[in-house]
């Protein structure tokens, strides 16, 4: 564990802490919180997180606003290591990817876009079979009354 929280990092120091990222192989929790890295500082961190094996959680919360969630989720959809994400107190975010294993960065990246599309696709299919069902329970009701 590696606890640099409260101290006014700044992009600066998440740049060099994202640096010796890239090389680390033995830490695997960070705590930046409150830290000051800005999105930039994240987007650093999350860069050098791709490459790293070992960190499987980050601590983030009090750097950016709620804005930033769904970026920062975008730039880990292909990370296989980082397991938890708090960037804000009320929830942390949980890798769907954690432990895969993808032949390429281009595989990841399509199959973190290819679980949205596929999330939304699943919702639609839901809804859509509500929809029947309600229609069909609404017919049967009906074939009812008139018998």
């Amino acid at each position: 564990l590696l606890d640099v929280s409260r101290n006014p990092l700044g992009v600066s120091g998440a740049n060099h802490l994202g640096t010796a990222l890239v090389d680390n192989r033995s830490l695997t929790h960070l705590n930046i919180n409150s830290a000051s890295v800005g999105i930039n500082g994240l987007r650093s961190m999350f860069s050098a997180l791709m490459i790293n094996p070992c960190v499987s959680v980050l601590f983030a919360i009090g750097n950016v606003g709620p804005a930033a969630a769904e970026e920062m989720k975008r730039r880990l959809a292909g990370n296989t290591t980082v397991r938890e994400v708090h960037l804000f107190e009320q929830a942390g975010w949980f890798n769907p990817n954690f432990g895969r294993v993808f032949e390429t960065v281009s595989e990841a990246a399509s199959e973190g876009a290819g679980t949205e599309r596929s999330q939304r696709s699943q919702r639609s299919e839901r809804s859509e079979r509500s929809e029947r069902s309600e229609r069909s329970a609404g017919r049967s009701e009906r074939s009812e009354q008139s018998a």
